[in-house]
C-alpha cells in the first residue's frame, strides 16, 4: 500500500470528507517523519513503534572483489510491530 492507496482507503471510510483525506494522510506521515528525525519515537497503540537508531561504524565486504570496506556510522528508522498487529498478521485476511 502506498500513499495514494492509503488516501483512497481513508476516503472510502469517510466519504463526506473526500477533500481532506489526502491532507490528513500527508499530515500524519509528515508528523511521523519529523518526529522520528528529531529523535522522538512515535508509538501508535495497536500498530507499533517507529524510532531512529544509530548504527556503529563497521566493516563489510565488497561483493565483487571480496575486499574489506569500511561502512560509516548511520541513522536508520526501525519499526517494531505491536502484539495486536502481529496477531492480525498471523490470522490472515
Amino acid at each position: 500500500m502506498n500513499r495514494a492507496d492509503l488516501t483512497r482507503a481513508v476516503r472510502d471510510r469517510h466519504p463526506r470528507q473526500r477533500l481532506t483525506a489526502d491532507q490528513a494522510v500527508v499530515t500524519v506521515l509528515d508528523v511521523i517523519a519529523r518526529s522520528i528525525a528529531d529523535g522522538e519515537p512515535v508509538t501508535v497503540t495497536g500498530f507499533g513503534r517507529i524510532e531512529v537508531v544509530d548504527t556503529a561504524a563497521r566493516s563489510g565486504r565488497d561483493a565483487a572483489t571480496g575486499e574489506r570496506i569500511p561502512i560509516p556510522p548511520s541513522r536508520r528508522p526501525r519499526f517494531k510491530a505491536s502484539p495486536k498487529l502481529l496477531r492480525a498478521i498471523e490470522a490472515g485476511p
